[in-house]
């Protein structure tokens, strides 16, 4: 099974680092542009509470941070 990494994870991680708070409203934001940027048609990622490390290793491109380090549970 591939690593998994925790939405909630992610988005404290990302507003860690950015150091302002976004909350999972701002998180999901950011996905939607993510997805929009790389025309991914599925909305599956929606639907879980988990995203596959190559999901957090190019959302954190897209958003400027290394997410990649966030503890998986």
């Amino acid at each position: 099974m591939s690593r998994r990494f925790f939405k909630d994870d992610v988005a404290r991680e990302l507003d860690e680092a950015r150091g302002y708070p976004r909350g999972m409203e701002g998180f999901e934001i950011l996905l939607y542009g993510w997805r929009q940027k790389h025309k991914m048609k599925s909305k599956t990622i929606f639907n879980r509470d988990w995203m596959t490390y190559a999901e957090v290793e190019s959302f954190g491109l897209y958003v400027g941070v290394d997410l990649r380090k966030v503890h998986d549970s």
